[in-house]
């Protein structure tokens, strides 16, 4: 059997389960024994008669097709500082792809669309992160595929701003084609699927919905979505609310109404 090493696997959890494993071993249970001692003998074949606690551990470290006990460890250790390194990039790129009320000026939202898109280019596993992930990187497939086996994933609040779905998709700037080529496509999905189209963010004392996402401007100054347009029809079609007082207040700004 291989055994797989996630961040959950923590060190003290691994030398309780050789602990526990010897003392299988050393009991007086004769069917926790011999299964114990199968166990060791598929592991590791030429284990000793009489098997010390190092001997159980590099038996362990084989089950995760690994030489032995240091290795194990070595592993360990790194797999735990990649996963939360990539969570920490999935966080940075989020916070850069879909920048909220915090982002404010033209400058600002420059610097965010370059730090999210050098991220994706030296990580780019990040778009395939979750489907908050795909929703705001504009991957058409993978939503699609999400919601014919979840559609409840379509209202699910969540991700690293812990937003609802179609939030991601009406904030997001990410610096990918698809991101616009397919935002009124996963737009359509979700509101399909029972995204609600008044859904928001609480910024300060205003509510950020989906049509302030889209339309942008405002006191951040936020570039309008690519598909602003085509977006904010279907998302009134939709039943969005055509009296938004945060779009009002944002298209004040500079006059660039629907």
């Amino acid at each position: 059997m291989v055994r797989q090493i996630t961040p959950k696997s923590s060190l003290e959890n691994l030398k309780r389960e050789a602990k526990r494993w010897l003392a299988a071993l050393r009991g007086t249970d004769p069917e926790a024994q011999r299964e114990a001692r199968l166990r060791l003998e598929r592991a590791t074949p030429n284990a000793p008669p009489g098997p010390t606690l190092r001997d159980v551990q590099h038996a362990l470290a084989r089950e995760h097709k690994l030489p032995g006990w240091a290795a194990l460890k070595a592993r360990l250790a790194d797999t735990s500082r990649t996963d939360t390194g990539h969570d920490d990039r999935v966080a940075a790129f989020i916070a850069s792809a879909c920048p909220d009320h915090r982002v404010r000026g033209p400058s600002a939202h420059v610097r965010a669309w370059h730090t999210a898109r050098r991220l994706l280019e030296r990580y780019p596993e990040i778009a395939h992160d979750s489907f908050y992930t795909a929703v705001a990187c504009g991957d058409l497939g993978a939503v699609e595929k999400t919601l014919s086996e979840r559609p409840q994933a379509a209202s699910e609040k969540g991700g690293a701003k812990g937003w609802d779905p179609i939030l991601y998709l009406c904030f997001s700037r990410a610096p990918l084609a698809a991101a616009r080529d397919n935002a009124v496509a996963i737009a359509r999905a979700l509101l399909d699927a029972g995204a609600d189209p008044n859904a928001y963010f609480m910024a300060g004392g205003s509510r950020y919905t989906p049509l302030v996402g889209v339309v942008g401007e405002g006191e951040e100054d936020r570039p309008a979505h690519p598909e602003r347009d085509a977006l904010a029809r279907l998302l009134l079609e939709r039943g969005a609310n055509p009296y938004d007082i945060q779009v009002i207040y944002n298209t004040g700004f500079h006059g660039r109404f629907l």
